[in-house]
This record gives C-alpha cells, structure tokens and sequence, in this order.
C-alpha cells in the first residue's frame, strides 16, 4: 500500500468489535414488539454495519409496515439497556491499537452507531484510550451517511487524504472512503464478504486483526 498512513479511521462493528449477538437480539426484540416474528434461520448478519433506518426500513417493508421510526426508538432502547454489551473485541484488536499509537500514528472510530453507544461500548472493553475521537451518529437529528461521518473526521481534523485509510467491514465503509479519496483497507473477518467489498472498489484485503499492522 505504500508509506505507513499516519491517520487511520476504524470502523465498529465488524471491524472493532463482534456485535452480533446484541444487535441481532435488539433486533429481533424490535419486530416481536411491533408485532412480527423473524424465522430463527433468518440471516440478520446483513444488517449489521448500515445505517439503522436502512435496517429497520429493510426489515419492514416486506411485511408491509411502515413504523421505521417507531423501530428505531424501540431498537435503541433495548440495546442501550444493555444489549450494546452483548459482544466481545476482535482477538489482536488490542494489541493492534496499542502498536499503532506507539508508532505515532493516530486513530478515530467513524460509525454509523450514535455517538453515545460507542463511546459507551469502546469504554466497556477497555479500547477508547487510543482514539483521537469517536464520530456517530446524532439520536436527535438525521442520520449522517458514512461518507458524511468521515468528511466530517478529516475536515476537523485536517487530515490529508493521501495520508489517512479507512479500515471497515462492509461496502458502505469503502464507498464512503472512496468518495472522499481515502485508501481503504478491507477486513474480511467481520460482516462483509469479499465479493462486495471488492464491489465496492476495494483492493486491500485483510483476513485478520493481527495481519493490519503489516499492511498499515
């Protein structure tokens, strides 16, 4: 990939920590509150990693309802009470953050989470420290898309493009990192498959935690 990348801008879900057992049972608490029933083998890992309105919308417009709004509130309220702890950090992820701020380089978490939920959720297991800052989404107001989350990291914080990389997960962190000239790197090891991250226009590919730190 070339020189080292001085800023590097991680995203959660997938890539940070596994949180599929919490998002995947707020979710199914969330349609059973509404009224609907998921199949146990329906495949939810889709749904971790986009915007949650797109999820709720994405769920519900097939059944015919239209209460997206009124899932997104029951959603974040059961995962805030507790269901955002139901997960655990990627094995090397550790490591991985503590090498990269021993060589200077500096780290933000870009998220299509609220603010509040991953602050919440990188303090619990102990991985805020390393950050520079942490940039969700905003309960109050509308949602910002990805590509908005990370122009908003590298317009406050200077950042040159050619010397800052996006690590995530899914197509939304490589389009998002695309459209504002950042390189990406794609880690397979979380939501997404390869096939549409390399859809997305990713070329970098990473099979595990431990193997980032040789290509950053």
């Amino acid at each position: 990939m070339g020189p080292p990348f001085r800023h590097l801008i991680f995203d959660m879900d997938g890539t940070l920590v596994d949180s599929r057992a919490g998002i995947q049972g707020s979710i199914r608490h969330t349609l059973g509150r509404l009224g609907h029933v998921l199949p146990e083998a329906t495949d939810l890992d889709p749904m971790i990693g986009p915007p949650l309105e797109e999820v709720m919308s994405r769920l519900l417009t097939p059944l015919g309802d239209d209460r997206t709004t009124l899932a997104v509130a029951y959603y974040r309220e059961h995962y805030g009470a507790g269901g955002l702890f139901d997960a655990h950090v990627y094995e090397g992820i550790p490591k991985l953050l503590a090498d990269l701020t021993a060589s200077g380089r500096t780290l933000w978490v870009g998220t299509s989470k609220t603010t509040s939920f991953a602050s919440r959720i990188l303090d619990h297991f102990g991985l805020a420290d390393p950050f520079s800052g942490i940039y969700g989404t905003d309960p109050g107001g509308p949602a910002p898309s990805k590509t908005q989350i990370f122009r908003r990291i590298v317009m406050e914080w200077r950042l040159p493009p050619a010397e800052t990389v996006v690590i995530g997960d899914r197509e939304h962190d490589i389009i998002a990192a695309r459209a504002n000239g950042l390189a990406t790197v794609a880690v397979l090891y979380g939501f997404g498959s390869r096939e549409e991250l390399a859809a997305a226009g990713a070329e970098v590919f990473c099979k595990t935690p431990a193997d980032l730190l040789d290509l950053l």
